[in-house]
């Protein structure tokens, strides 16, 4: 990734970055307990720092996804406020899935420096094959820092002609991405018609 210009400070490790959130984190402590949610001054922080993006490929403002680094912020963040390293762990997933998609697919997703993710990886939609796409519903009960999110990572279980209608043997399960300006709250996520991008 691109060093970070901090004051004085230039930041060349992802690491470096977390302990710059890391003081912000202990100050708000209350806030994010009383309002059970991240602290807006932390999230600002977080983003700041890229750390939502730390799986991504560094042409895409990433930290490229550097396993002992990452486990690094998480350890650091978590001394500081458990709930900052969960929502940077959930982004990582979010945005280390996406790797997976083709160019101009995670060119659209994860072009946007200011974006934050959002991932579930319980199998709690269906996305019917339509022409041209899918068809994707569902209500995904856990998805960690969803009043936060620009994209979601959601896990559906594909039906096609023939394919298994239930969770078992053989069933094609995929992840697809989806942009949702409407935030529909923490614990509780619902998706009508909707259009997103899978994983290939």
């Amino acid at each position: 990734m691109n060093d970070i210009p901090l004051g004085q400070t230039t930041i060349t490790l992802p690491s470096d970055a977390a302990h710059h959130v890391y003081e912000s984190a202990i100050l708000s402590r209350e806030d994010t307990e009383n309002d059970r949610k991240i602290a807006p001054d932390v999230v600002k922080k977080l983003a700041e720092q890229s750390l939502f993006r730390l799986g991504l490929p560094a042409y895409l403002g990433g930290w490229d996804g550097n396993p002992v680094e990452t486990l690094k912020v998480y350890e650091i963040l978590a001394s500081a406020e458990a709930s900052a390293a969960w929502i940077v762990w959930n982004n990582h997933l979010a945005c280390t899935f996406g790797r997976f998609l083709d160019e101009s697919s995670m060119h659209e997703i994860y072009s946007d420096p200011s974006h934050v993710y959002a991932n579930s990886a319980r199998p709690e939609g269906v996305a019917n094959t339509v022409d041209g796409g899918y068809l994707v519903s569902g209500q995904w009960t856990l998805v960690s820092g969803s009043e936060l999110a620009d994209w979601f990572v959601l896990r559906c279980l594909v039906i096609s002609e023939g394919s298994p209608t239930t969770l078992g043997p053989g069933a094609n399960l995929k992840l697809f991405f989806y942009s949702e300006k409407r935030r529909r709250g923490y614990r509780y996520l619902a998706c009508g018609r909707i259009k997103g991008y899978r994983q290939s």
